[in-house]
């Protein structure tokens, strides 16, 4: 049994609402009488340029709440046309090898066609991610990243503006025995030592980097179960993230649902799920915290603010409501309040995209969109 047009519109109200668009009924009005059921969970929107199916998903967050209905995108297909209404080209964001993570590509009139985004996984295990993305005012980042089965990982990000270097970072991580690793950050070579309750990290000369103990940051907060998976999480962590967790993260608490993590500054604490790229977005936020002042770093400097201001106008004119809806999480200016609130999760979020794609499956696309149309915002924090 589908879903019913009425009850497909009520799910496109509840998806707007939660996502806070200032008029729900905009996104509704937009696919007028287009809303088809795909399948029991899942609903296709099709709008002048675009169509869409997004999977409603009921998600129990803790014990104490009822299941929450979210949604992710499973596919989305879109027609760039100029002024003049001639097709530039048709956009293919659909599924990946990995669950959650798009391969999208551009195919022009003439059949040429352009991958953005594209995900392979080999039989051995290995992941490889390519992105090569232009942004609305022409800057291309690229990155490369691989992982392999064991945990080990290398991503290379190069970001460029009609062909001048605006950014780039060089990391490979590689897990030597289950005691010791190697981390390479922009040509800073790292030996990492494991054990039960420290990580030490040496620099090139052999002397002691950080030290991470263990027992205070996750053994005394967590079930013995819950404290492995921190362990074998922080196993995926380079050098220079765990040089980070040093200085600045105090205490860490295993939550079973990604939706339910969180970062404290002030106290320097973390609430996260043991998958890697949402307890780097954590990390992100204290990060951007200086226990000094007591206030933010980059999200609050001028010339992040200048930057950022840049692209989300840019954003907010030129992308419609649907991909606006995408990023909501980071591009929410109607007060001044959920303007420094975006930019503070910008940061978080492209910090965590700086080491890793986004393998939170509901909100991988987030991530995808924000890389491609906020370029310099990156820029900015790789050069920091």
């Amino acid at each position: 049994m589908g879903i019913n047009i009425s009850a497909i519109k009520s799910t496109v109200k509840a998806i707007a609402k939660e996502c806070k668009l200032t008029d729900s009924k905009q996104m509704v009005s937009l696919f007028d009488d287009t809303l088809t059921s795909v399948s029991k969970n899942r609903v296709k929107l099709t709008g002048e340029n675009c169509n869409l199916i997004k999977e409603i998903i009921p998600v129990k967050i803790n014990e104490f709440d009822a299941p929450r209905k979210l949604t992710k995108v499973i596919s989305e297909t879109r027609q760039i046309k100029d002024k003049s209404g001639k097709l530039i080209r048709t956009e293919y964001l659909t599924p990946s090898a990995v669950d959650g993570l798009h391969n999208w590509k551009a195919v022009y009139p003439d059949g040429t066609i352009k991958p953005l985004i594209e995900i392979k996984k080999g039989k051995n295990g290995i992941l490889s991610i390519n992105k090569e993305m232009d942004s609305l005012d022409g800057t291309i980042t690229k990155s490369r990243y691989k992982k392999l089965s064991d945990g080990s990982w290398a991503m290379r990000v190069d970001i460029t503006k009609d062909g001048k270097d605006l950014a780039q970072k060089r990391i490979k991580h590689r897990l030597i025995t289950k005691n010791e690793a190697e981390s390479v950050v922009n040509g800073e070579k790292f030996k990492i030592l494991y054990s039960k309750d420290k990580i030490k990290v040496l620099n090139s000369k052999g002397e002691e980097d950080c030290i991470i103990d263990l027992k205070t940051l996750i053994d005394d907060n967590n079930s013995p179960e819950n404290a492995l998976k921190f362990k074998a999480m922080l196993k995926e962590c380079s050098a220079d993230e765990l040089k980070i967790i040093s200085q600045k993260l105090k205490k860490l608490t295993y939550t079973e649902h990604s939706l339910n993590g969180g970062a404290n500054t002030f106290q320097g604490t973390i609430r996260s799920c043991d998958n890697v790229f949402i307890f780097r977005h954590e990390l992100g936020h204290i990060d951007d915290f200086s226990n000094e002042t007591g206030r933010s770093i980059y999200s609050a400097a001028e010339n992040f603010k200048k930057i950022y201001t840049e692209e989300l106008d840019t954003v907010t004119k030129e992308l419609d409501i649907v991909q606006k809806e995408h990023i909501n999480y980071f591009i929410n200016n109607s007060e001044p309040v959920f303007t420094n609130m975006s930019m503070r999760e910008t940061v978080a979020e492209l910090f965590a995209a700086n080491h890793s794609s986004n393998f939170a499956g509901d909100l991988a696309i987030r991530t995808e969109y924000l890389e491609r149309y906020f370029p310099k915002t990156r820029s900015f924090l790789l050069n920091a």
